[in-house]
């Protein structure tokens, strides 16, 4: 089952595009293990982490230096043939070092309506991108708050799309 999602306004070359992926699963596995992401320029994604609970998933994924331009597209495609309920949120940014643009990250699950991964160590560089997305398959009214110092990016809540997800950097 593919997915795909456009950016507003053209993509600058060079720039990074981070893709945040929700997924409800009724399988032992994330829908995204084995899957993949690909956009309308031909650029790679690499896959940051992938985050499971009993009902749901979130997976990270970027592309580094991109080819911009306009009618930019992201696909987001599963192994399987099913199709899964998914939310894509694409972001882009400049600046962002393109040799090992990850230095660091971490993940988390839990049950809580106050969403935390837990501290994140120092980066490495003082202009380093911290970016978080969650995701949450209770059904309940959740609101997107992002944490101190944070902005709000993706702000779909269940029933809205098929599949909550809230991004902050």
């Amino acid at each position: 089952a593919s997915l795909a999602t456009t950016f507003n306004n053209p993509v600058t070359a060079n720039n990074t595009v981070v893709v945040a992926i929700s997924s409800w699963r009724n399988t032992a596995t994330c829908p995204m293990t084995g899957g993949n992401v690909v956009d309308s320029k031909g650029n790679t994604y690499t896959q940051v982490t992938e985050v499971t609970s009993t009902t749901g998933c979130v997976s990270i994924w970027y592309g580094r230096a991109v080819t911009g331009g306009s009618s930019f597209s992201v696909t987001v495609t599963t192994p399987s043939s099913t199709l899964y309920s998914m939310t894509v949120g694409i972001h882009e940014y400049r600046g962002i070092i393109s040799v090992s643009p990850v230095d660091k990250f971490v993940s988390a699950t839990g049950s809580s309506n106050l969403p935390n991964s837990g501290n994140m160590a120092s980066t490495a560089n003082a202009n380093d991108l911290i970016f978080g997305a969650f995701t949450q398959m209770s059904g309940a009214s959740v609101v997107g708050t992002p944490g101190a110092n944070f902005s709000l990016r993706t702000d779909q809540p269940t029933g809205a799309v098929a599949e909550a997800l809230y991004t902050e950097d």
